[in-house]
């Protein structure tokens, strides 16, 4: 427990965020007539039950017969009927009562009834108060969610700071302002409460510490020597010295109420009286937003320059509070809008959604979206993964049209780099001629299908418009040589090996349907040769003994160096050739999963889905 008798910050001269201005409700407060039973309370008024009890009084529904309207007294309990008690209670209805402020519920009467009780009548006013409110908010209650919205409860706390700045500018400080003690009316009213240990400038402070005091509510209002609420009083209330307290005491208790309202939870002062004691003169405060992360740095910072330590650092007044909150709503009402405005937006996204997938009403949905995100992200994120999870339909012309283009682009990559893939095979000419030529036929028709099929690469690659006709023009070409090449070996040495190549090439560019029919045509380079080799429309290229199998040359003798180092050769030739293509359509692969995973990259933080 701190010592309360060592210097402090409230030690310093009050500043005049402290002062009080002079006269004000204070004037003529003291010396008053006192109180006379009336002999017509009976007539007058007709009790109709209890309202609330506490410690400072019972507080009944009664009917003013005089006027006839329905008004709220506040009774003093024959229990308390001491002086001090009677001292503080008619004290607090002179108070209440010379506050004229819509804000400030009215005192009708004062006076001393029948059986010698202090009461006075005031106004009977019906709400919820900001406790009860905040209670169900954080047990979920729905009406309670509905009816006092957080844009709704700020804006009742500006007002409730500017009916404090009233009461200051008349020289009255409230000092036990609390959840308990703001009440919202059913019609947008506001009402401060409990009035009862408030500081008046002028006055002697007639409220004895060592009396404990209550209110409606039940809760404690003094502990120990201290006027007010553990845990909502400010430090310089909670030091017990009374010429320290003043209008920054109703700015700290404020910061609290706006802590609580903003996180619908109690600052962790501590549970026991000492423990509150301690926290509020000693601990920093938390920031609201460490317990929702939604609020913005502004509520923040007014939370917490409300409910600085030094009354020095707080707000120079009321009003300085109330602008801070006025200008953030100010702030939060344009953001409203602009959620309402996203709302429509996704309604009509939702809308163009929900009927059948076409290419209009994607783009409908789409520029929706678009509006919606631009004013806010509500509803945005489902309605935008409806759109790209959903599958293109055949209508979208558009998108076909792209993906054909796409498609060329690739398709004339691939020819460029099959126009000189295929003239590497000529580099076998030279090695045919080193293993001693037969026939010079089926070398000069390979070498013209070779170039035939290196140059349909290259003017295919030059239309603006491809076609699957070019593509089959190339296989053809390809195809026809790779038959007649196979006249060297035979169709089942060497051949087979360039048809995979080839085919692998051509799979990689294709759709499913025409890597079907392209491995059809190609395999006839190898089967058809072999088919009518054993018609016995062509010699045969295999002799079969007891030794195994023996090739028999068409074209060209085969010699053991020179066709070792051919068949080697035309592996590497192969093994390149594949190669080569295959790095090709890998780095175009990598080129478009890059520039798909950046694009998801950038729309999981376009909303707010990327970690970190």
């Amino acid at each position: 427990m701190p010592d309360l008798d060592t210097p402090t910050l409230s030690d310093h001269p009050p500043s005049s965020r402290n002062s009080l201005p002079p006269g004000g409700v204070g004037a003529g407060l003291e010396g008053q007539a006192p109180l006379e039973a009336e002999a017509s309370f009976d007539e007058r008024y007709e009790l109709r039950g209890e309202l609330g009890t506490g410690g400072m009084g019972e507080v009944l529904r009664c009917t003013d017969l005089r006027i006839g309207r329905e008004v709220a007294m506040k009774r003093l309990p024959t229990k308390r009927l001491d002086g001090e008690m009677s001292r503080r209670f008619v004290r607090e209805a002179r108070v209440q009562g010379r506050l004229q402020h819509p804000a400030i519920v009215p005192v009708h009467d004062l006076g001393i009834d029948p059986e010698g009780r202090p009461y006075f009548v005031m106004k009977r006013v019906r709400g919820k108060t900001l406790s009860q409110i905040l209670t169900g908010h954080a047990h979920g209650d729905v009406e309670m969610l509905e009816r006092f919205k957080r844009r709704t409860l700020l804006s009742a706390f500006s007002r409730a700071c500017l009916t404090l700045q009233y009461a200051h500018e008349r020289g009255v400080v409230h000092r036990d302002l609390k959840p308990a003690n703001l009440m919202l009316g059913d019609f947008g009213e506001l009402y401060v409460l409990d009035w009862g240990v408030a500081l008046v400038d002028g006055v002697a402070d007639e409220v004895d510490p060592d009396v404990p005091l209550g209110d409606v509510s039940g809760e404690v209002t003094q502990e120990g020597s201290i006027l007010g609420t553990l845990g909502y009083a400010s430090p310089e209330q909670c030091r017990g010295k009374r010429g320290t307290v003043g209008p920054a005491a109703d700015v700290y208790s404020m910061g609290v109420v706006l802590y609580e309202l903003l996180t619908r939870r109690r600052l962790p002062a501590g549970r026991t009286p000492e423990e509150r004691l301690e926290w509020t003169l000693t601990a920093a405060r938390p920031a609201p937003s460490e317990l929702d992360s939604k609020l913005s740095p502004e509520l923040d910072a007014i939370c917490l320059r409300a409910m600085a330590l030094d009354p020095r650092e707080r707000f120079g007044s009321m009003r300085e509070l109330s602008d801070a909150i006025e200008s953030y709503l100010a702030g939060e009402r344009d953001e409203e809008l602009r959620r309402d405005l996203a709302e429509k937006h996704a309604e009509r996204a939702a809308a163009a959604l929900a009927g059948p997938m076409t290419l209009e009403s994607r783009e409908g949905a789409l520029r929706e979206i678009g509006r919606a995100l631009a004013l806010g992200r509500d509803r945005t994120i489902e309605l935008f993964f409806r759109v790209a999870e959903s599958p293109a339909p055949q209508a979208l012309e558009a998108v076909e049209a792209e993906l054909d283009r796409v498609q060329d682009e690739r398709l004339r990559r691939a020819l460029n780099v099959g126009g000189f893939a295929y003239l590497l095979w000529l580099a076998m000419v030279p090695l045919l001629f080193w293993l001693g030529v037969r026939s010079t036929t089926p070398i000069l028709i390979a070498v013209v299908l070779i170039l035939g099929a290196s140059a349909s690469c290259w003017l295919f690659a030059r239309r603006p418009r491809i076609g699957k006709p070019g593509m089959y023009v190339v296989l053809l070409f390809s195809t026809a040589a790779l038959a007649v090449a196979s006249r060297a070996f035979g169709p089942l040495v060497f051949a087979p090996q360039v048809l995979l190549a080839t085919n692998f090439c051509f799979a990689l560019t294709e759709s499913r349907k025409h890597r079907i029919a392209f491995a059809l045509i190609g395999s006839t380079s190898v089967f058809g040769p072999l088919a009518l080799e054993r018609l016995g429309w062509l010699p045969s290229s295999y002799a079969f003994d007891e030794l195994g199998m023996r090739i028999l040359p068409q074209v060209a003798n085969l010699p053991e160096g020179p066709t070792l180092a051919t068949l080697g050769l035309a592996c590497l030739a192969i093994l390149a050739s594949s190669t080569f293509w295959c790095d090709v359509l890998r780095t175009e692969l990598e080129r478009a999963q890059r520039q798909t995973v950046l694009q998801a990259w950038h729309l999981k933080r376009l909303f707010g889905l990327g970690e970190g």
